[in-house]
């Protein structure tokens, strides 16, 4: 059947946008953003969004300097980039074992997505980090 060699050819477009994202992150650690904030909500309002710091968290995480990181947003760092890495390097790994070695190993990523098609997971979730986000939002600013 042609269904699964359009399958193989959608799972190796999928690696190969892994490979510009992690080139265009390499190539983001060698610009001078980590000393200023480009947030707009700061620079009107003065007061740090629950995003504040992000990407100079990202810079700092990806050469490995996890304190600095922690120090800009502690919420992305501990939470936000391992889990997305994890799941990345997971998928990257099921992507090669089935394309290319013709083993059938199930994705993390690929449950996922299936929870997230589920309307009570999506409402559960979206609820979820809207909380997160306006508590950190606070806790941020005012204690």
């Amino acid at each position: 059947m042609t269904i699964k060699p359009v399958q193989n050819l959608l799972h190796i477009g999928r690696l190969m946008l892994y490979i510009l994202v992690l080139l265009s992150l390499y190539l983001l650690t060698k610009t001078p953003l980590k000393s200023e904030s480009i947030c707009y909500w700061y620079s009107t309002y003065h007061i740090l969004c629950p995003m504040c710091g992000g990407t100079r968290s990202l810079l700092n995480f990806i050469t490995f300097n996890f304190y600095e990181a922690l120090g800009y947003n502690p919420i992305l760092t501990l939470f936000a980039y391992p889990f997305t890495f994890v799941l990345v390097i997971e998928d990257s790994i099921a992507i090669i074992a089935n394309s290319f070695f013709h083993k059938h190993y199930t994705s993390w990523l690929l449950y996922l997505m299936h929870l997230i098609n589920t309307r009570l997971f999506c409402r559960l979730l979206f609820i979820t980090l809207i909380i997160l986000y306006m508590l950190w939002g606070f806790l941020r600013n005012f204690i």
